[in-house]
């Protein structure tokens, strides 16, 4: 564990450097691009991207497999939440010529939960559904359940889908380091790991629906602090 700390450490500093001047090249910060250099840029950033969540990753699991993990709960609003993650990812979905979408209440409502653990689940979610989709879409949702006891977060893709048989291992700790099947889409298998790890944390509980070659559906369901501390 002492080893992982170091070694991520050290490989995400170098590397949170060259995402920020690849994003003031980006905005033009430096001079302006061509159309040419904007694509490489984009891809660059892709890829950098998936491997700071990686790095961050082996960092998350050290942390809870050594209970140093506290939440901290506050306000969080949903609709914001939703399209910032959103804006976050449109860049990477479209250099795979997929759709990303997001679906939520006109209504803004809002959450009690710890929004670095809400948010590091999501992001895990929508990595792995934009990573497994080669053409088609990516769709994220919320909606209050419960009469608001509870948010119900969705990721929806049209990717490779998941047989039936292995849907409970997906969430075991490295497991898609022994899956050949995907080895091809690189990682290090912790996404899901992490998901329910954070989602157990948060007193939630996340459920999978798939089929392989018509894509996945990931429902995590969070209670809301507030109400349930009333209860």
């Amino acid at each position: 564990d002492d080893f992982l700390s170091v070694m991520s450490h050290e490989l995400k500093t170098p590397l949170v450097v060259v995402i920020g001047y690849a994003e003031l090249l980006k905005n033009g910060a430096i001079g302006a691009l061509n159309q040419e250099q904007q694509e490489a840029l984009e891809r660059m950033l892709g890829s950098t991207s998936e491997q700071l969540n990686i790095i961050n990753n082996i960092l998350e699991t050290i942390q809870l497999e050594a209970n140093t993990i506290v939440p901290t709960y506050q306000l969080v609003d949903v609709q914001d939440l939703i399209e910032t993650l959103k804006s976050e990812y449109d860049s990477r979905a479209n250099n795979k010529g997929v759709k990303l979408g997001c679906r939520h209440s006109a209504t803004p409502f809002q959450i009690i939960t710890d929004p670095a653990m809400l948010k590091q689940i999501l992001h895990n979610l929508i990595n792995n559904a934009i990573k497994f989709t080669n053409r088609g879409s990516v769709t994220l949702s919320a909606r209050k359940v419960g009469n608001g006891k509870k948010v119900e977060f969705s990721v929806s893709d049209t990717g490779i889908g998941i047989p039936k048989e292995t849907q409970e291992a997906i969430f075991e700790k490295f497991y898609q380091l022994d899956n050949t099947d995907t080895r091809r889409y690189g990682g290090v298998g912790l996404g899901l790991h992490i998901v329910k790890e954070l989602t157990d944390f948060l007193h939630g509980e996340v459920q999978v629906e798939s089929e392989p070659r018509k894509g996945s559906s990931f429902t995590v369901r969070i209670p809301n602090a507030k109400i349930a501390a009333r209860e």
